[in-house]
């Protein structure tokens, strides 16, 4: 936990995103560790969502990671998809530039599953407005996203991840799988 605490305390002031990949095998605690980080973040005035992969659903390409934008914009599982659609707008209008909100709220809505009539473009559209996301909601407060369970992940979500790992900038966010 010292490890860390010195990791989350460390992208604070560099404003630098970190990527933590904790393994082990069943029971060995790795839920233990990111609760205790979660307590850790908040009481140090940060926020975590949490996404997760699960193996008895059926399969989509970017589970946790939609899980973590629904937690970041209040989407309810109950919400029909108009509702889920509205709400994801307003809380991409809220955290971006005016000018960047409209394409992200259209490959967001893609990778959220809210937009199947829309042509899916380049996987890196996606990505890029996937980081630009993650990015301004840390600027609002240093935000840990966890993405529990990648072992039952799409290659989708893990190509996601590893793009999310090399390209996020200047934001105070940490990304634990």
């Amino acid at each position: 936990l010292g490890l860390v605490r010195s990791g989350w305390a460390g992208c604070l002031p560099e404003r630098r995103p970190h990527l933590v990949t904790v393994l082990g095998p069943p029971g060995i605690g790795k839920s233990r560790l990111c609760h205790e980080l979660s307590v850790l973040v908040t009481s140090d005035g940060g926020r975590v969502f949490r996404g997760r992969c699960l193996p008895y659903e059926e399969q989509a390409g970017y589970q946790a990671f939609s899980r973590l934008v629904h937690a970041a914009a209040g989407i309810l599982e109950s919400d029909p998809p108009a509702a889920a659609r509205d709400k994801l707008k307003l809380g991409i209008e809220q955290l971006m530039p005016a000018t960047e909100a409209p394409e992200t709220f259209r490959y967001l809505a893609l990778l959220l599953g809210l937009a199947p009539d829309d042509n899916v473009p380049n996987a890196q559209l996606l990505f890029f407005a996937a980081r630009r996301f993650l990015e301004c909601v840390g600027l609002v407060q240093p935000t840990v996203f966890v993405f529990e369970d990648i072992h039952w992940a799409e290659s989708s979500e893990i190509a996601l991840l590893e793009y999310l790992a090399r390209h996020l900038r200047a934001s105070p966010v940490m990304l634990i799988t």
